[in-house]
């Protein structure tokens, strides 16, 4: 009785829901900014090291947009236009010495918030194969990424 109760409860506070802006299901509103590509003056935060790398993703960047395809330096992946997005991994790089195979890529996920500013994420992923010894786990490094359009 009390679960009905604080049902009924809500719903009368609440609404009955459907539509309204606070909705959950509502997807959010197209995008009207257009980004054209260009080279971009990049800045990389480290955020967490569980790799032991010290790679280094500062500098420029030609970006490359077409429609859905989005390219920038070592990545390549998907241009959402309506959010102005792009998610994008390197090619993987694997190694094998003596049966462990080791496979290293990074991905970066980025918005933009104007059309010459964005920021996002890079993460670098290593990870290891059944023939590696047990105490090989796998890790994960991040940076914080700021891009501005020169």
């Amino acid at each position: 009785m009390k679960r009905f109760s604080l049902a009924l409860l809500l719903v009368s506070l609440l609404g009955c829901g459907g539509g309204g802006s606070s909705d959950p299901v509502t997807p959010p509103p197209k995008s009207t900014l257009k980004v054209a590509s260009g080279t971009f003056d990049v800045t990389a935060t480290m955020t967490t090291n569980g790799c032991a790398v010290s790679t280094v993703w500062d500098g420029p960047y030609e970006v490359q947009i077409n429609s859905t395809s989005f390219a920038m330096g070592p990545w390549t992946g998907k241009w959402n236009p309506d959010t102005v997005s792009a998610v994008a991994s390197s090619e993987k790089d694997q190694t094998t010495t003596r049966s462990c195979t080791v496979t290293r890529y990074s991905s970066i996920y980025i918005t933009f918030y104007s059309e010459d500013t964005f920021s996002g994420s890079v993460v670098y992923r290593t990870g290891y194969g059944s023939g590696c010894s047990a105490d090989r786990k796998p890790c994960t490094t991040s940076w914080v990424v700021r891009g501005t359009r020169q």
